[in-house]
């Protein structure tokens, strides 16, 4: 496959390309009507819909680790497909969603659960509850990064589901563990720091919203954590039995059939 993407002469690169995003872009480009759905576990996900014609084509999109759908590239692609007359639904991870008042801050879920790669049930239940309500409406998924793996490891897991017409992947890490590793090096460590950041202070969050959690958090070692290998091992052992559970992440070892049309 080519592509015709060519970069502005004064953008090389991709870290100074992101960057621009993320300074340039808006993270209002489109109108949302939000929806909070009750999951089978009794706690919120949040959805941001994108009104268009009745019936036509819907495209949901996940995004990726710590983004929501305020992120400027999940803006920019339900932007994208409104123009085309599609409608849009963004799907917002457990604790990602944001106040749409102030984008700045994060939305607590109700449980002491959150999200990760391997996660797929809330992205079953979401799909689900969309085909159940239009089902001869035209379902599409597009998943960037983090989003991108859950979507193909959805798909992967499912080879003979008939809800999703056609998917796409963005800048999926297909093998989590090589993705670690080379963000561990040059300017990578910067993107972790971010990451770390608001993932520590979640981890802090739920601690202290639910007390029965603390024996199994070990919030001096996620707090010592300046890697991002070293925080997922601890994640995974501290927290596996209360906020996340590591089951195989990565997409790469399944190979989804491509959606039915």
């Amino acid at each position: 496959m080519e592509s015709s993407f060519r970069p502005a002469w004064w953008l090389p690169g991709p870290h100074l390309q992101t960057a621009w995003g993320q300074l340039a872009r808006s993270r209002r480009q489109v109108v949302f009507v939000r929806e909070v759905l009750e999951t089978p576990d009794g706690d919120d996900l949040v959805l941001d819909h994108v009104g268009g014609p009745a019936a036509s084509p819907r495209l949901l999109v996940l995004h990726g680790l710590e983004g929501s759908s305020y992120s400027v590239y999940v803006q920019g692609i339900l932007a994208a497909a409104a123009r085309r007359g599609w409608r849009g639904i963004a799907i917002n991870f457990r604790s990602c969603a944001r106040d749409p008042a102030s984008l700045s801050r994060m939305l607590p879920n109700r449980r002491p659960r959150l999200y990760h790669s391997g996660e797929t049930s809330d992205l079953g239940f979401v799909l689900q509850t969309l085909a159940t309500r239009e089902p001869e409406a035209p379902l599409a998924a597009a998943g960037v990064s983090l989003g991108g793996n859950i979507l193909l490891k959805w798909l992967g897991e499912n080879p003979d589901q008939r809800i999703v017409a056609a998917a796409a992947s963005v800048s999926t890490p297909y093998d989590l563990a090589a993705g670690a590793r080379h963000l561990e090096r040059g300017v990578g460590r910067i993107y972790v720091a971010g990451f770390l950041k608001t993932l520590r202070r979640k981890a802090k969050e739920v601690v202290a919203r639910f007390p029965e959690t603390a024996a199994a958090v070990d919030l001096a070692r996620v707090a010592r954590s300046r890697t991002w290998a070293r925080s997922a091992r601890r994640r995974s052992a501290c927290l596996r039995r209360t906020i996340l559970f590591f089951p195989p992440p990565s997409c790469g070892g399944r190979r989804p059939p491509l959606p039915p049309p």
